[in-house]
């Protein structure tokens, strides 16, 4: 249960870093990095209560004088997951710390069930932490999520990229025995792992993984829509595009990194966009300039595909534009095909708008 003390003496040092410890910060901050990384800058001696990290969550918030725990307290409900704070509790994190600002670890606590393992593990509540955060709520800056789903425990070796299933795997997520193997272990809090499956979709789209992609989706990964960014150059031309849906992402990610033009999968299909079609409505905008997925086509093959599938041309995004007016000379050429073999079919009025689905 959380402990509510009347007096806080901090528990955190500030003394200037050794580069152990520097280093450790440095790769906590790093979303790439490999989780065995860290447990070996903690086991070569760093020390996770001394005050050396900062941290940005997204646009409003910049946070200074934080320990490697602080830290990834922070970072894990930034990145609505529950994985660092527990391995560094796992590793000689002190539950009960308290920094030389009188913050306890559940001052960082901004996500549900990060708040929640915290809270269950006995961390202190510094007073001032629950109006800080409802303060920032009631200004738009923060909100606090606990209601996205998240993987179970049975399904996270098989859900969770084959990299990541591996580290938790050797770290001692799914075997207390390999944990026990560092010597920096101790067996005093729950070594768990946690990751909402729409992050986790997010992943599965950018590794265009039609499996995962078509489970995570089952889970309940759509109900929390995330805002994506991708630029895609062709020649001189940059398409920029901003807060795709997922089903956005799907169509460039595969038109970009598919080979053959994007079109890789069984019988030369896409492989990640066909995994939404029972799912997802084709039709709309799918970024945050009311672009639909014609207008975000940059892929011959994929603009034939969406075309195929009876996604209309005659669609205009925020500027007005059709997805014509945008396209790169190449899909272009697709879609004027396309037009004048359905007038030659006689069916002039279908060209542009075809079935709408």
């Amino acid at each position: 249960m959380t402990i509510m003390p009347d007096t806080f003496l901090h528990t955190t040092n500030t003394r200037q870093p050794d580069e152990v410890t520097e280093r450790l910060v440095q790769l906590m901050d790093d979303p790439d990095v490999s989780l065995r990384d860290i447990v070996g800058q903690i086991v070569t001696g760093a020390d996770l209560h001394n005050e050396c990290g900062d941290f940005e969550a997204g646009d409003w918030q910049a946070w200074t004088d934080l320990t490697a725990l602080s830290l990834a307290v922070l970072i894990d409900s930034d990145r609505h997951q529950l994985l660092l704070t527990p391995l560094l509790l796992a590793h000689g994190g002190d539950i009960k710390q308290v920094d030389s600002r009188g913050r306890t670890l559940m001052s960082f606590a901004w996500q549900g069930p990060v708040a929640a393992y915290l809270h269950d593990q006995g961390a202190p509540s510094a007073p001032g932490a629950a109006e800080a955060i409802a303060a920032m709520e009631e200004t738009g800056s923060v909100v606090l999520v606990d209601d996205e789903p998240l993987i179970s425990d049975d399904e996270l070796q098989t859900l969770a990229p084959e990299w990541l299933s591996a580290e938790l795997e050797a770290l001692g997520f799914f075997n207390p025995d390999a944990a026990r193997m560092f010597p920096t272990f101790r067996d005093t809090h729950p070594l768990i792992a946690r990751f909402s499956v729409a992050r986790m979709l997010s992943d599965a789209v950018y590794a265009r993984d039609d499996i995962r992609i078509k489970r995570l989706v089952e889970l309940g990964a759509l109900a929390v829509q995330l805002g994506h960014d991708y630029d895609i150059q062709r020649g001189a031309t940059l398409y920029s595009f901003r807060d795709l849906t997922f089903l956005g992402l799907a169509v460039v990610v595969d038109g970009e990194e598919g080979g053959d033009d994007g079109a890789d999968g069984p019988e030369g299909e896409p492989r990640a966009v066909p995994a939404f079609v029972q799912s997802v409505d084709f039709l709309g905008p799918h970024d945050a300039h009311g672009n639909t997925l014609l207008h975000i086509a940059k892929s011959t093959r994929m603009v034939e595909w969406l075309l195929r599938l009876g996604l209309p041309l005659d669609v205009t995004n925020d500027k007005g534009e059709a997805p014509l007016d945008v396209a790169t000379p190449v899909t272009r050429a697709v879609m004027e095909k396309w037009v004048f073999e359905k007038c030659l079919g006689g069916d002039v009025m279908g060209a542009m708008a075809q079935k709408r689905l």
